[in-house]
């Protein structure tokens, strides 16, 4: 918080550890995804890559949802 004002900030990498899990989740940490072709709409599902660290990757499927 900065003046009342909620500010975000960009992770360039977020550790979870092993075993352990973690929710994205609106008012707390969430994805932002910038440069879209077309615009999300509230409802539709999209698949997203995750990289892992040493891991490969991971695919998948979250919700758009709107605030």
């Amino acid at each position: 918080m900065e003046n009342d004002v909620m500010k975000m900030h960009k992770l360039d990498m977020l550790e979870i550890p092993a075993g352990e899990s973690f929710q994205f989740k609106p008012g707390g940490a969430h994805i932002m995804l910038i440069g879209l072709n077309a615009p999300l709409k509230d409802g539709e599902q999209i698949d997203l890559e995750l990289i892992l660290e040493g891991q490969g990757s991971m695919l998948i499927n979250m919700p758009v949802k709107s605030q």
